[in-house]
């Protein structure tokens, strides 16, 4: 087991005011009733020009993007992963990721395809890096992956950049694998093994400790006293209208 992930599990999964936080119907307290609804708002509202918001690029056709057919459709998940951020006591959300299909059993290694997407007042901000990497240690350290896959239109070209910054690489296309409109067209395959995540988890790990000033057993001392370590300047993030299962 990855020491950072569990170190980002024993947090909660949280990193300052960002957090994932698997959904629950039975948490009324964060989960007010009809909360699905709300993320079908969320999802249809993310939009720059008029249409269905993210839902068409989202879920590629199946299901199809009107309300009762995402909303039962989220609601059969076996695991739902919030990814939002605390704002004066309120979890605000800012988008969220789920499995689709699971391959393997409890006594062997398992795999996931799965979905994820960000809400438009996320996009284009810091906080969407740190709150994808939370999602993605929440998905691989509960569920127990050695994989993630996912797939993705083929002219869906900003989320593949922005996944691949934590390792995920393309691996293939599979023709006719998506609804578009009526007709099925290709879907892009990429994949992010958990032995690349983990690396890229444990460096940055190491880069916000060294950029607060922190101490790490196995870092060495500086040379000198005038040896100091330049904080870490934020990446300025692509607009991504995420994105894909």
């Amino acid at each position: 087991m990855s020491v950072a992930f569990e170190g980002i599990q024993q947090d909660g999964y949280r990193l300052g005011d960002l957090q994932a936080i698997r959904y629950d119907k039975h948490r009324t307290d964060l989960f007010s009733e009809g909360y699905l609804a709300k993320i079908f708002q969320l999802c249809r509202n993310s939009r720059r020009r008029s249409g269905n918001g993210i839902l068409d690029t989202l879920f590629g056709g199946n299901p199809s993007s009107d309300f009762d057919s995402i909303v039962s459709y989220l609601a059969a998940r076996p695991v739902l992963v919030i990814l939002g951020k605390w704002v004066d006591g309120m979890f605000v959300e800012y988008g969220f990721t789920f499995p689709v299909i699971s391959v393997g059993r409890q006594d062997t290694e398992k795999a996931i395809f799965a979905g994820f997407a960000f809400f438009i007042h996320s996009w284009k901000t810091d906080e969407q890096r740190i709150l994808a990497m939370l999602g993605l240690t929440y998905l691989f350290q509960e569920l127990d992956l050695q994989a993630i896959h996912g797939t993705a239109f083929v002219e869906n070209v900003l989320p593949r950049k922005f996944m691949a910054q934590f390792g995920m690489k393309v691996v293939g296309e599979v023709p006719c694998y998506q609804l578009q409109g009526t007709k099925l067209v290709p879907g892009v395959v990429s994949s992010l093994l958990r032995s690349d995540f983990e690396a890229y988890v444990e460096d940055w790990l190491v880069k916000q400790y060294r950029a607060e000033g922190l101490e790490l057993a196995a870092t060495p001392e500086p040379d000198s006293a005038d040896e100091t370590v330049e904080p870490a300047k934020p990446t300025a993030q692509p607009e991504l209208p995420l994105a894909w299962l």
